[in-house]
């Protein structure tokens, strides 16, 4: 078990960082979401959400998670209550 939430945060780390550090000059939200995935694959492992527009959507606002929340997303599909909450009630303001 220990072995598996290692491979969710070593992903959270390529995703976040990728796209946070700009490491390209064009294509880092592309290039994040297919080595997270490809590196998910390759530990037998997949990203719980299959909605691309979804996927692109969270991509685009990554900023606003910490590590453990994009690994609780791509290992659950979801982000932890308590910021989903905060959104909810900012979304309503």
């Amino acid at each position: 078990m220990k072995r598996e939430k290692d491979i969710y945060r070593k992903a959270a780390v390529f995703l976040r960082r990728i796209v946070v550090d700009r490491m390209f000059k064009d294509g880092n939200h592309r290039t994040a979401f297919e080595v997270t995935k490809t590196f998910l694959e390759m530990n037998g492992k997949k990203m719980k959400i299959t909605d691309t527009e979804e996927i692109i959507r969270f991509i685009k606002d990554i900023r606003q998670y910490n590590l453990e929340e994009v690994e609780s997303w791509l290992e659950n599909g979801e982000i932890s209550k308590t910021k989903k909450r905060a959104e909810d009630s900012a979304e309503k303001r």
